[in-house]
């Protein structure tokens, strides 16, 4: 297979993607053209039949009201149309009762047959593609932004890896997300139909299982009605994902891993002078009367994390100390009484949970008083530092309990086949996160190896995809 970067195998001298690539790129292009052609045609000749094909095929098994809900989620309705017209034009079935006799006829039966929209032949053949080519999940190796994806077919074990050209869709996809589509192949590269369906880690090891029972189910009856019934369990999967109703997630501390929640503690201040003097000579405290004062823990490369804000009140003597956990509020009440003495005088407590500020419209959560110490480092050295700053915030993670993990330890996890999966599942969530997050920052990943190598997990699975490109 050419290299990406490589000279053109047309012998042009020039690289292969700004030669016979760029070619196969304008190609495709052209017929996904076709594509919408005959969209077009269907719409306009066959409307009521694809409302009914759509309502009694792809959304057989979606509620009213989690329709009702997708048309106050502009961005997922247009994702979910896409999907669902590329399924009518490679599965649809369309009910034509102004046939003599009425008749169920396939969409792209009708679309390739006589009377059908003008295509080309290659279009014709691009369509026909299309319709034979399964609905499959696979798992993302490698991401290249702009270029494509390394992905390997997960409902085979063992299944085959295919590098796929897609520029748009690996802008934003990133190694270990999970996804189903349609694989073509055009001039001798694999490029996906159109529809992508993305699945979170943890759904789509559930959405695994259930396929491959499906799969062998399947083989054992010989239905060789196999292809769809894995196309109807990831479509409606997908749907049943995007469309439930929202839950307000429980929001964690990154530092702590604690329920984070919203402790504000409010203190009458009967001696400014003796507070200020106690604060001030802590070494891990910063500011002053007139903004507030914050304690910080030293995380290492340049980084640190607030543990206490302790912010000047709204009323007159008053200062109202901010955390972010319980424990980190409570801990913080112990100390600055230790420092300050009869300097404060203790009031109230105010207790919002996180969750509920979200559903109130996202109360802001005070973020530390520091001044990012990365503002004009290079991608290299900010990608140094957040390496240090994760090493030492997950240094004790393989021995901590993990709720996702059942309460146990990643290294207790691991001992047995079924933990090892979900600790493996975990750690690609971790990867995905960084990925994505690296991304949007315009620097490099940070390795998480080093939690693969505390529970003795290989990387099974990963690959470069250089020699792909």
């Amino acid at each position: 297979m050419p290299v990406r970067n490589g000279p053109c195998p047309c012998g042009s001298g020039r690289k292969y993607k700004n030669c016979c690539l760029k070619g196969a790129i304008a190609t495709v292009i052209e017929l996904r053209g076709g594509v919408e052609l005959a969209l077009r045609w269907l719409q306009k000749s066959y409307p009521d039949e694809i409302e009914l094909a759509l309502a009694t095929g792809f959304f057989r098994s979606t509620t009213a009201a989690a329709m009702e809900r997708a048309r106050f989620m502009p961005a997922v309705g247009t994702n979910i149309m896409v999907n669902a017209l590329e399924w009518l034009l490679a599965e649809g079935v369309l009910q034509v009762e102004q046939a003599a006799p009425p008749r169920a006829s396939r969409t792209i039966d009708l679309v390739l047959g006589p009377g059908g929209p003008r295509l080309s032949s290659a279009q014709r053949a691009f369509l026909n593609d299309i319709a034979n080519a399964p609905l499959r999940l696979y798992e993302v190796l490698d991401s290249t932004p702009g270029e494509g994806l390394l992905v390997k077919d997960l409902i085979e074990e063992g299944g085959p890896e295919l590098w796929v050209e897609e520029r748009l869709g690996s802008r934003q996809i990133v190694r270990w997300d999970v996804m189903a589509a349609r694989a073509v192949a055009v001039e001798g590269r694999w490029w996906f139909a159109g529809a992508l369906y993305l699945f979170p880690q943890q759904r789509a090891h559930g959405l695994l299982q259930a396929i491959r029972a499906t799969v062998a189910d399947a083989r054992r009856q010989g239905d060789a009605r196999v292809s769809g019934r894995v196309s109807r369990a990831i479509i409606d999967a997908w749907l049943d994902h995007l469309l439930a109703p929202v839950q307000v997630p429980t929001m964690v501390d990154q530092g702590t891993g604690e329920p984070l929640m919203l402790v504000t503690d409010h203190y009458e201040v009967l001696d400014w002078d003796a507070l200020a003097a106690a604060l001030e000579a802590q070494p891990d405290v910063e500011g002053d009367r007139g903004e507030g004062w914050t304690r910080f823990v030293e995380l290492g490369g340049g980084m640190r994390r607030s543990l206490l804000a302790i912010n000047i009140g709204q009323g007159t003597n008053r200062i109202e100390p901010f955390a972010r956990t319980l424990r980190r509020a409570d801990e913080g009440r112990r100390w600055l009484q230790g420092i300050a003495g009869t300097a404060l005088r203790f009031l109230n407590r105010d207790v919002v949970d996180s969750r509920d500020a979200m559903a109130r419209g996202g109360a802001a959560i005070p973020a530390p008083r520091a001044q990012d110490p990365l503002v004009g480092r290079s991608p290299q050295e900010r990608t140094h530092v957040y390496q240090q700053v994760h090493e030492q915030i997950y240094r004790n993670w393989a021995d901590e309990p993990i709720p996702l993990l059942g309460g146990r330890t990643p290294r207790e996890s691991a001992r047995t086949a079924a933990g090892r999966e979900a600790v493996l599942r975990l750690l690609k969530e971790y990867e995905s996160a960084e990925e994505r997050r690296a991304r949007g920052e315009g620097r490099g990943a940070v390795d998480f190896g080093f939690l693969w190598e505390r529970v003795g997990i290989e990387r099974s699975g990963a690959a470069s995809g250089a020699d792909r490109r």
